[in-house]
């Protein structure tokens, strides 16, 4: 074989199973009562009523097939386009390009650190303030705040409010005590930040921490060049920004996990007591994740542990490489466990035994892991429908977020225009791969066999469920463009007028930069379709009907009272939010049970105030009538 080969035979030893694996995630199974935008057309609709019973039921989708077929096209032009730019450009366009990259490889390590940091947090943060608002509409995160107010305040929980029944919400424990039904890890990060008054910055600020720990763990695994560029992807993905700019946990346990990632890779590589303080520093992120997700950080430990195991330094006598191992190993199980320990022990002193979740009270049998019977939902989870949902949170992932539509055609991770997922494969064409490649590669895969066994599908805020692991899918797309690059100069493909190209960093640079702005543009833009940004349905809802009931308010001239909501469904969380998040006291909201309201009347006396919603999420509307005497409504 020559030795300038596109393929080698470790290449086509790999694409095997990993084809394999691609059919399985694009597997068609039909799930009863899930969405028509997540289900694809079935082979046999597509063949004809007369396949039926023929065994194509359930087997592909021609949805699937050309779901898969539009990645491979884009990922072909997005080649083709670097390819062009890079061979064809003006030569003064390409040392101008070299020029910018050449400043950001050689730039000192502290200096690079802190404007990345700087630079993920001002853009999560402006995002988060110019595109979604700071104000949390979510129920997720109004239950999170909730709790950091009540730590702030030094209390776990408050005594429920007489005829709670009025005031009951979704991810609110409501026995005699209320508290969010979360793990306590993330309420707690926000708590110092309520005090404060600015909540809003814990996000961004850990979006800036996943970002220099992504840079430093892919220098400790591969050189500056990878570690640079995977830092400078996380700052073009909307993705990352976005879920950073929100009060969900995922950004402080990606955070987290980011840090356990680095400290073991660390404690591998190094030797001596800076080894030994390195694993129990992991350990201790790692217990923080568990504090915050604990299922997340089930599923980041096995490659986690993969990860450090294949980044020791191969030594002769591997009885002492044993011997670091598992002295490595000790001291990060025994610091993860001290913090995790605080779980149960929290769970203890809320719901009254330690293996006792909130999720549980609050959410009965639905929230249970495993197969079965979800009585609360009429759901029986099978494990036919846990591959349904791994396959859709990877379609989504390497596809984009749009409830389950790509933002551009063969959309790729983190709302990039092109599929990342076969950039990342790129690695193969170097030959055998990398151990740290295939340890990054197990990270998503170990997350998603965690959540295989969790029923709910999230239908919004992308695939948030694996969005722990962008660590490890950003530097193996760094490391697929760099190789795409390498590859590209020693077939001739680049032309620059000095040897920089021969590294790879013009033709990477110029297969994702372009293609990451043009997304970004798409993506942030807040007009149009597009401002509805675009697969947070959701919270853009709730949004706006959070700002008629304020106007409707206003116009009446109510800004003290009892005012019962009529048709309160989702969007009742907003308003419970202003009560006893914002703690405003001035207008009592409550649910309208009906004749039941009486009671709560007896108590506030009138006059009072029916605030009708027209159910109308996209052109919400308020009319707010007075009632000075008991009405009997239906």
């Amino acid at each position: 074989m020559p030795k300038e080969r596109w393929l080698s035979s470790h290449t086509a030893q790999l694409f095997l199973p990993l084809g394999a694996f691609l059919i399985v995630l694009w597997f068609e199974a039909e799930v009863p009562g899930l969405p028509s935008f997540v289900q694809g057309i079935p082979l046999w609709q597509a063949l004809g009523d007369s396949a039926q019973g023929q065994g194509f039921r359930g087997i592909f989708s021609l949805h699937a097939l050309m779901d898969i077929g539009s990645r491979f096209a884009a990922a072909a032009a997005a080649i083709v386009a670097a390819w062009i730019l890079t061979r064809y450009a003006p030569g003064s366009c390409i040392r101008l390009f070299e020029t910018v990259l050449n400043r950001v490889q050689n730039a000192r390590g502290q200096n690079f650190g802190l404007m990345l940091f700087l630079l993920a947090c001002a853009i999560s943060l402006g995002f988060f303030v110019l595109v979604r608002g700071v104000t949390p509409r979510l129920g997720d995160e109004i239950a999170y705040l909730f709790q950091a107010r009540l730590f702030s305040q030094g209390q776990l929980s408050m005594t429920a409010p007489s005829l709670a029944s009025f005031f009951k919400i979704n991810l609110i424990v409501d026995g005699s005590q209320w508290f969010s039904q979360f793990p306590p890890g993330h309420s707690l990060f926000l708590a110092p930040a309520v005090v404060l008054g600015i909540p809003w910055i814990v996000g961004p600020l850990m979006g800036g921490v996943a970002a220099v720990a992504i840079w430093l763990l892919g220098t400790r695994l591969y050189d500056q060049r990878t570690g640079r560029l995977a830092g400078i992807l996380s700052l073009t993905s909307p993705f990352f920004w976005y879920v950073s700019g929100s009060y969900l946990s995922h950004s402080t346990c990606l955070a987290a996990g980011c840090l356990a990632a680095l400290a073991l890779v660390t404690s591998a590589q190094e030797t001596g007591s800076r080894s030994r303080l390195a694993a129990l520093g992991g350990g201790i992120a790692l217990g923080a994740a568990a504090l915050i997700r604990p299922l997340t950080a089930v599923g980041l430990a096995p490659g986690l542990g993969l990860l450090a195991l294949l980044a020791m330094p191969n030594v002769a006598d591997w009885r002492r490489r044993v011997r670091r191992l598992m002295v490595i190993i000790i001291l990060f199980a025994l610091s993860a466990a001290a913090i995790a320990a605080l779980v149960p022990l929290y769970n203890l002193a809320t719901t009254g035994h330690p293996l006792l979740w909130g999720y549980e009270l609050a959410q009965r049998s639905s929230h249970a892991l495993g197969f079965g019977e979800r009585g609360d939902l009429g759901i029986d989870y099978t494990p036919a429908r846990a591959l349904f949902n791994t396959r859709v949170r990877w379609r989504w992932l390497d596809g984009g977020f749009f409830m389950g539509r790509d933002p551009i055609p063969g959309g790729g991770f983190f709302f990039w225009p092109f599929p990342a997922i076969f950039v990342a494969l790129a690695i193969l064409a170097r030959g055998r791969p990398a151990r740290a490649d295939i340890a990054l590669a197990a990270v998503p895969c170990c997350l998603a066999a965690a959540y295989f066994f969790y029923y709910y599908l999230e239908i919004c805020w992308g695939p948030r469920f694996l969005y722990e692991s962008a660590f490890a899918l950003l530097l193996l797309t760094a490391r697929g463009a760099i190789a795409l690059g390498e590859t590209a100069a020693r077939f001739g493909w680049t032309r620059s007028p000095s040897g920089a190209a021969r590294n790879g960093s013009v033709f990477a640079a110029a297969l994702l930069i372009p293609a990451v702005l043009v997304a970004t543009i798409h993506v942030a833009l807040p007009t149009g379709a597009t401002g509805e940004a675009l697969y947070d349905p959701v919270t853009f809802s709730t949004r706006r009907v959070d700002a008629a009931l304020t106007r409707a308010l206003q116009n009446a001239e109510i800004s003290q009272g009892l005012v019962f909501l009529e048709n309160a469904g989702a969007f009742y969380e907003t308003a419970w939010r202003r009560m006893f998040v914002d703690q405003d006291q001035g207008i009592t909201f409550a649910k309208d049970l009906g004749e039941a309201d009486r009671d709560l009347i007896a108590v506030h006396g009138a006059p009072y105030w029916v605030a009708e919603f027209n159910n109308d999420y996209r052109n919400p509307e308020f009319r707010i009538r007075q009632v000075v005497q008991r009405i009997s409504r239906k």
